[in-house]
């Protein structure tokens, strides 16, 4: 699979997305929720190779502070997201412990203040967690 850089400019009240290493891969969407389909439609049709061949980092261009702030903002819901992770982890922790010392469910749930239902969900073996975070790309600035 291979990884296309495609930069994604305003253009009124959209976005026109360019792949500098694509000559002609050029498209236009309201959205950049939409983007990343459309670059990849945009080059596979230029390349004449399979959609599901290419994978693309968007790279909005945008002004300085702007992106200092989207990095700030993914780096707080990044570390939410592992203080999230490292609660649950503990909490399990503390329930399993109080349970096989012969605590109730309604005695734990008192004591870890969660509710009594919450007690059994964490006395279950965990299942694979999937992070809230998505994957994050770094957007460009703006010249």
């Amino acid at each position: 699979m291979t990884t296309y850089v495609v930069r994604a400019a305003r253009s009124g009240r959209g976005w026109i997305l360019t792949v500098p290493e694509v000559q002609g891969a050029v498209s236009y969407v309201r959205g950049l929720g939409g983007a990343p389909a459309h670059a990849r439609e945009a080059i596979a049709f230029v390349l004449d190779v399979p959609e599901d061949s290419i994978e693309v980092h968007l790279e909005p261009d945008l002004a300085p502070d702007d992106l200092a702030e989207i990095s700030r903002a993914r780096a707080a819901v990044a570390e939410a997201d592992r203080l999230q992770r490292d609660a649950a982890q503990q909490s399990r922790q503390v329930v399993a412990k109080l349970h096989r010392e012969g605590l109730s469910g309604a005695d734990i749930a008192a004591l870890v203040d969660v509710s009594p239902q919450r007690v059994s969900q964490l006395l279950k073996p965990a299942k694979h967690v999937v992070s809230a975070t998505r994957q994050v790309r770094k957007p460009r600035a703006s010249a």
